[in-house]
């Protein structure tokens, strides 16, 4: 097993570190950012700055910034070494829609989903508060075929509690769409009953926990 992920920013350097914590010596994590490279190479980690020699990958692990049109997800897919059989499981936040799109790429360099590549929707969760591991909380997990599906649960099961199967992955799609939504609306109403209290004398904290 050789496991990259690809982009190494907030939610994609915490994949790396829990799963380099896991996995010692079968991980590896690719950025465009030089400077994060150099960065995290001073600090002994395994990284690199471009595909040149992941020649051996057979698990690969998105979360990079996908871009307003998913640019920053198809230039990496289009760099990439992807041998066949690999694993490809796309933590990024995505439109809907743009796993078909993934898709499509795919099929138009030869591969056939759940035969000769296994393409799976798995997108990253993480806690209020909880920055440092990705893997504790339950985790959708979404695909084209009972075989993708498989091969993630194979891989994933290791790493997670509990997975939802959704039967469509624009389902897996939307649900993680929907959380962000949801989490910023939780956001913006906090500040607003935040700035209430404030300018109605109240303590904050104490209405929070009262709540």
């Amino acid at each position: 097993m050789n496991i990259c992920v690809v982009g190494l920013g907030n939610i994609g350097f915490n994949l790396f570190a829990h799963l380099n914590n896991k996995y010692p010596g079968l991980v590896t994590g690719v950025d465009i950012n030089e400077n994060r490279v150099k960065e995290l190479q001073s600090q002994g980690y395994q990284v690199v700055s471009d595909y040149q020699n992941l020649n051996e990958i057979n698990i690969w692990l998105m979360a990079p910034s996908t871009g307003e049109k998913g640019e920053n997800l198809f230039a990496a897919l289009e760099q990439m070494n992807i041998l066949p059989g690999a694993l490809i499981s796309i933590e990024s936040t995505l439109p809907i829609g743009t796993m078909n799109r993934v898709r499509k790429f795919l099929e138009s360099k030869g591969f056939e989903l759940g035969i000769d590549i296994f393409l799976i929707h798995v997108p990253h969760r993480i806690m209020f508060g909880v920055d440092k591991t990705v893997c504790d909380t339950p985790r959708v997990i979404g695909a084209y075929t009972n075989a993708c599906i498989e091969k993630g649960l194979e891989f994933y099961s290791k790493l997670v509690p509990f997975l939802v199967k959704v039967s469509d992955v624009r389902v897996a799609e939307l649900s993680k769409v929907i959380e962000n939504v949801k989490r910023y609306v939780d956001v913006a109403f906090a500040q607003e009953i935040y700035k209430y209290c404030v300018d109605e004398g109240l303590d904050y904290n104490e209405l929070r926990k009262a709540v």
